[in-house]
């Protein structure tokens, strides 16, 4: 065990036995060592033993015995065997005086010829003549190169050993506590036990032994007596989390040790949890606190309890487990319960309240059951993901046909909405609609598995469940405007229906009684209605109102925060910074959401705002994470989104199979309903174009360039958009189709005239469908967003190029096109303009000058890397340089790269390194 500190203290005493003493510090010489019971303070002894016989000490150790019949001053007696004979004890106090006398003369002498370490252990058994002895031999001796190790277990021995501890530091005494074994000694500790390294679940328990050497010594040794510990591969793997008997008796030593008392304590606070207040405690065993104080000492002195703060805690959770495991189950269920209810009662510790009764609880129980509803309803408040498993739990002990059965399901409902969890709130509604649900309570499982169908992306389903609720006679206003608001978000007014639109307005313009959560979705969905017709000042005003609504408002469970909604149009038209500011009101808590639910909608706006921001690599790593938040919480249409942000930033970033794939996960993730073109159909377009070309895309968008006027929402989701799908359309050939979409572009500016970023993109589509320059050079000075400048740029380039004799001017196009995609994060876009470069007789260096290793998957270049990936994925060298812009020469001599830097020499071994590699190769 290292004690680098304590052995330091050691040998800095038994340096002072060559200084001159100090008369007014006695007891100088003196090393006071406490541990709690099974700390190694016998071990840390015996080495200490054996530093100073290796220094030329005289070493005298002796230890007290706890049983036997008690002989006075025995262990100062036997460890000074050898430098005096006292002859026959007794205990006469003037015989004693005497025998200590002896002691000190016969002590002092033999130091006039070496240095002395006198070690005493386990003095908590000491009798009161080695306690008086103790109290002025080392005082006597101060003068005589004699130092003194005693010990005791930690505040153990009664007051008149304290009485001496206290004395001895008051007249020079170092005091020494041997303190735990920290995580890595505790980790070495394992290691020389069982022969091997840990696996993590055999560590944690480890853990529990807080760092006590002979709990983790016991526990190892029981779990491989017991055949709980199988060796696997050099590891050591816990298969059972059964405790071993081995470690049940000992902790039975230490609690036989204590009084009934202490004991009782120890029983009653172990069922309690991993800490407890001393006033619980009291209450729980029916007395007050002033009468619970010496069972307290007791135990905190037996090292079985410690303070953390205000509260009281077992030093070790191995030793709480066995306390409470040895109370008979049906009382420590009862106990868990009563527990459970004192702690409700008293408005504290809700959540270790929650836990009691989950594990105390039992079927047809009405207490324990009222006690979970009740943990439940508090919890509940602040929407905690615990509230569902407190919940469920009640919902589970109860009988089918118990009336309170269906309120039980309701509240697993209401939490499993709050948590972010639709795929199961839908699920248990189904099974409680179809089970005895009927009247007002049907329609409110109705409305909650409507707000979750939309989570899901069944927003026709949603819809139609909730015009079911509304449909049930006698609804209560509360449950009927949930209704509405839950339509609300499931409906659209675009395809001729006004229904919705008009009631938006009514709820918006003259019903005072529509709850804030309704007036707010209505405002959201006019605001969208207002968005599709290209009325973007009065979307924008509509969102803000909503906004400012939440202020000081709980929005229902299943509702998104209009912020976020707003959010995203702002980083569509590139108002950046305030889109941040939107995004905050979110996360800054200014209006009370339900962050569980949608709270992956804000990873995958983060997304799209550092796409926007040209980094792309980040905007893969948040979509990434949104999705799988998303896909964990069966929210679909967060999914879905969160598949489109993460193909954009991935096509945007130049890997077009994680594009495609990322593509393909959106269109099962989410309904779609039919004729409802929007951004994941964009981004699929322009995947599409990337692997197959232009005509590919124009396919997949037929509906816009018939009608783009009935897309705005997809002619607005960038401020690129109008001019690729114009070039696009161009390139396949589909003039007519380009004219439309600009025709369209060009509306939406007059519509807009305060909006400078939609008519920069209406001037952009404009100088492509009708080639000019001049329109171009405004576009790519007007656009505030990068990747849209550099294309405005390139499109400039381009028309020069194909109307002759401007070389020069073509090069500063395309120089301006190459700077602005590097800077928006833009690989492929990066990698076609530099090729159109090489066309020109004109290189540009594309590498980064940066520290690298020499091998392995950190020791490729960026472009080093995309073939490798490519490569993996089957392309030949001719698909590669198709891809990334580059001959087929270049293809060649990166792959040599790769092989010589990964240590390979084909294809075959490059595809099974990227297949096998744990860490995933970076694009």
């Amino acid at each position: 065990m290292n004690r680098v500190h304590e052995h330091r203290q050691v040998t800095d005493l038994l340096a002072g036995a060559d200084a001159p003493a100090d008369p007014a510090a006695s007891a100088a010489r003196v090393l006071l060592v406490e541990g709690e019971m099974g700390i190694g303070r016998t071990h840390f002894l015996a080495e200490s033993c054996q530093v100073a016989a290796r220094n030329g000490h005289f070493v005298a150790a002796g230890h007290t015995v706890e049983l036997g019949p008690p002989t006075p001053m025995e262990p100062l007696v036997s460890a000074l065997t050898g430098i005096v004979d006292v002859g026959e004890t007794t205990a006469e106090s003037g015989r004693q005086a005497w025998q200590v006398e002896q002691l000190r003369a016969a002590v002092e002498a033999k130091a006039r010829s070496t240095r002395i370490l006198i070690v005493l252990d386990d003095l908590q058994w000491a009798d009161s003549a080695l306690i008086s002895a103790l109290r002025v031999l080392p005082a006597q001796l101060a003068a005589s190169p004699v130092c003194w190790i005693l010990a005791r277990r930690c505040a153990a021995g009664g007051r008149a050993l304290d009485q001496l501890f206290t004395l001895l530091r008051a007249t020079g005494a170092t005091q020494m506590t041997l303190p735990p074994l920290d995580d890595e000694a505790a980790l070495g500790l394992c290691i020389d036990t069982v022969g091997a390294q840990p696996d993590r679940a055999l560590r944690a328990l480890v853990g529990q032994a807080g760092g006590n050497p002979s709990l983790v010594v016991q526990l190892l040794k029981g779990l491989r007596e017991e055949g709980s510990l199988v060796m696997n591969e050099g590891r050591a793997c816990l298969t059972s989390s059964r405790l071993p008997e081995r470690l049940r008796l000992l902790v039975k030593q230490r609690l036989d040790a204590v009084d009934s008392g202490t004991r009782h304590l120890l029983e009653v606070t172990a069922v309690v949890g991993a800490t407890f207040h001393p006033r619980d405690a009291a209450e729980l065993l029916r007395i007050t606190p002033a009468e619970l104080l010496p069972a307290l000492e007791t135990a905190v002195a037996a090292g079985l309890l410690e303070a953390r703060g205000d509260d009281l805690a077992f030093r070790h959770a191995l030793v709480r487990r066995i306390v409470a495991a040895s109370i008979p189950a049906p009382v420590r269920r009862s106990l868990q319960v009563q527990i459970a209810w004192l702690l409700l009662e008293r408005g504290a510790r809700t959540t270790t309240a929650a836990a009691l009764l989950m594990s105390g609880a039992s079927s047809g129980d009405p207490h324990a059951l009222a006690g979970l509803d009740e943990a439940a309803a508090r919890m509940s408040a602040c929407a905690s993901r615990i509230t569902v498993d407190i919940a469920g739990r009640a919902l589970e002990l109860t009988d089918p046909t118990d009336p309170l059965h269906i309120p039980r399901v309701l509240a697993v409902l209401h939490a499993l909405l709050a948590a972010g969890r639709p795929a199961e709130a839908v699920k248990l509604a189904d099974a409680a609609l179809c089970g005895n649900a009927t009247g007002t309570s049907a329609a409110e499982i109705m409305i909650i598995q409507a707000l979750a169908l939309i989570l899901m992306g069944q927003t026709s389903r949603a819809a139609e469940t909730a015009r079911a609720a509304l449909d049930v006679a006698g609804l209560p206003e509360e449950l009927r405007q949930r209704a509405e608001l839950a339509l609300l978000q499931a409906g659209t007014p675009r395809g001729g229906n006004t229904d919705l639109r008009e009631r938006a307005q009514q709820i918006i313009d003259g019903d005072e009684s529509s709850s804030r959560p309704l007036t707010i979705a209505a405002l959201i969905l006019l605001a969208q209605d207002a968005w599709d017709a290209a009325r973007l000042t009065t979307a924008l005003d509509l969102m803000e109102e909503a906004a400012k609504r939440t202020l000081g408002a709980t929005l229902d469970a299943g509702q998104p925060h209009p912020s976020m909604i707003l959010a995203m149009r702002l980083v569509q038209l590139r108002r950046l910074d305030e889109a941040r500011q939107a995004m905050e009101t979110v996360t800054g808590g200014l209006g009370r959401s339900s962050p569980a639910a949608w709270s992956p909608g804000l990873t995958i706006l983060r997304s799209w705002l550092h796409l926007a921001e040209g980094q792309p690599e980040e905007a893969i790593a948040e979509a990434r994470t949104g999705l799988d938040e998303a896909t964990a919480a069966g929210a679909h249409l967060l999914a879905a989104a969160a598949s489109c942000a993460l193909s954009a930033a991935a096509l945007h970033h130049g890997d077009l199979e994680h594009a495609a794939a990322a593509l393909a996960e959106n269109r099962r993730a989410a309904e779609r309903p039919p004729h409802d073109l929007g951004l994941p159909d964009l981004v699929a377009a322009q995947v599409a174009e990337a692997l197959e070309g232009p005509q590919a895309a124009v396919t997949a968008l037929s509906d816009l360039f018939d009608s783009p006027q009935d897309y705005n929402r997809l002619l607005l989701s960038g401020p690129a958009t109008p001019a690729w799908l114009t070039r696009t359309a161009l390139a396949a050939g589909e003039a007519s189709g380009a004219e439309r979409i600009v025709a369209a572009a060009v509306d939406i500016a007059r519509l807009n005239p305060t909006v400078p970023s939609v008519s920069t993109a209406a001037q952009h589509a404009r100088g492509v469908l009708h080639a000019d320059p001049e329109a171009l050079r405004a576009a790519a000075s007007g656009h505030t967003d990068a990747w849209a400048r550099a294309l405005a740029s390139e499109d400039l380039a381009l028309l020069l190029q194909h109307q002759g004799d401007q070389r020069e001017q073509t090069v500063q196009a395309l120089d301006a096109a190459l700077s602005q995609y590097r800077a928006a994060g833009a690989a492929r876009e990066t990698a076609r303009v530099r090729s159109r470069l090489r066309q020109l007789g004109e290189r540009r260096r594309h590498w980064e000058n940066r520290k690298r290793p020499a091998s392995g998957w950190a020791g490729l270049t960026g472009t080093e890397q995309r073939v490798s990936l490519l490569v993996a994925q089957g392309l030949t060298n001719q698909r590669i340089a198709d891809r990334l812009f580059i001959s087929v020469h270049t293809v060649a001599f990166h792959l040599r790269q790769v092989y010589r830097k990964l240590g390979i020499g084909s294809r075959v071994e490059l595809t099974r390194l990227v297949a096998e590699s744990k860490d995933e190769p970076p694009l």
